[in-house]
């Protein structure tokens, strides 16, 4: 019975830890390279190609709402990073989620927010 207790506890854990790191914002400077609109199971998605500027990754994201994070300006958001890629422009981004080739997961933009440049 013991050990049947350390088993759930440990699978809860496991699921919640899982579920944070999905879910946990993460921020950083990018450099915006490309923007654009794939057709993905009869739906658009846009997405967004960056280079983060502390190591020159380059990373690519999906911009779509989502209700967990209570996003609903995707459009908006395109067209800021159309702006910034066009203007080479520093951007600041928020983004959650987790990124795999092998599926096909991208990591999912909440906010962006053009970085003032020093003079």
């Amino acid at each position: 019975m013991n050990t049947l207790k350390t088993a759930l506890f440990s699978f809860i854990a496991i699921i919640a830890i899982l579920f944070l790191s999905y879910q946990w914002p993460r921020n950083a400077i990018f450099t915006v390279v490309s923007t654009e609109v794939k057709r993905t199971n009869n739906k658009d998605q846009y997405r967004i190609t960056a280079i983060k500027q502390d190591n020159s990754k380059q990373m690519v994201f999906r911009n779509e709402d989502s209700l967990s994070h209570l996003k609903f300006n995707s459009a908006d958001i395109q067209g800021l990073a159309a702006y910034a890629a066009q203007e080479k422009t520093p951007v600041k981004i928020r983004y959650y989620g987790w990124r795999s080739n092998l599926f096909s997961w991208f990591w999912n933009i909440t906010k962006v927010k053009v970085v003032k440049q020093k003079d």
